[in-house]
């Protein structure tokens, strides 16, 4: 019996949006994944020095709710389930730790780190770098007309293609402080939490 082919997907999630679903959704499909660990950071270092970031517990109940709205590829028997590992745990969230406590659940297989291309282009500062390249594959979307990364050679890695749909966390947010409709942007489950707690600002 073959070990699962895990793929593990973090972010911020604030807010999931049907980028991240495609995203996932693709690579479930073209990296032939049996099980996709999504995991919302607890403390994004990368974002939060820099601007406000939602609380952790509100962004694990967005990510919830995404994932449970989706119809996940039907040719592939895919597990996919939310984790809160990052949510629990103190002090900035790195990729490596979170490998480090998954670590028995892959069963000497090395995990696919999910991501998009841009994502993928800044590794090089990601936290322990050097022992991350070594931890796990990164297989990342690759869309139409946008530039691939440069990765280097000491990184393991998978190239899988998406469709020509860009949506970013940041843009969303601005539409919902104007008041603008997020219908097809943003899975109805999540456009429902954030009408309730009027995150962002809504427009009801």
């Amino acid at each position: 019996m073959t070990a699962d082919r895990i793929g593990v997907f973090g972010g911020t999630f604030d807010p999931p949006h049907n980028g991240h679903v495609a995203l996932m959704a693709w690579a479930i499909h073209e990296l032939g994944l049996d099980r996709m660990i999504v995991i919302p950071a607890g403390d994004p270092w990368q974002k939060s020095s820099q601007v406000g970031v939602t609380p952790a517990p509100m962004r694990l109940e967005l990510t919830r709710a995404m994932v449970s709205s989706v119809g996940w590829p039907e040719d592939r028997a895919c597990q996919v389930e939310v984790s809160d590992i990052e949510v629990r745990r103190t002090g900035p969230s790195y990729m490596i730790d979170t490998i480090d406590a998954l670590e028995p659940e892959f069963d000497g297989e090395l995990p696919l780190v999910v991501l998009g291309a841009d994502a993928a282009a800044g590794l090089a500062s990601w936290e322990r770098a050097a022992e991350l390249s070594q931890r796990c594959v990164i297989a990342w979307g690759a869309r139409p007309g946008a530039p691939d990364p440069l990765l280097g050679p000491e990184w393991s890695q998978r190239r899988f293609d998406l469709p020509a749909l860009h949506l970013d966390s940041t843009a969303i947010r601005g539409w919902a402080q104007e008041g603008r409709p997020l219908s097809g942007l943003v899975p109805e489950e999540v456009v429902s939490i954030l009408n309730a707690n009027r995150l962002y600002r809504v427009a009801r």
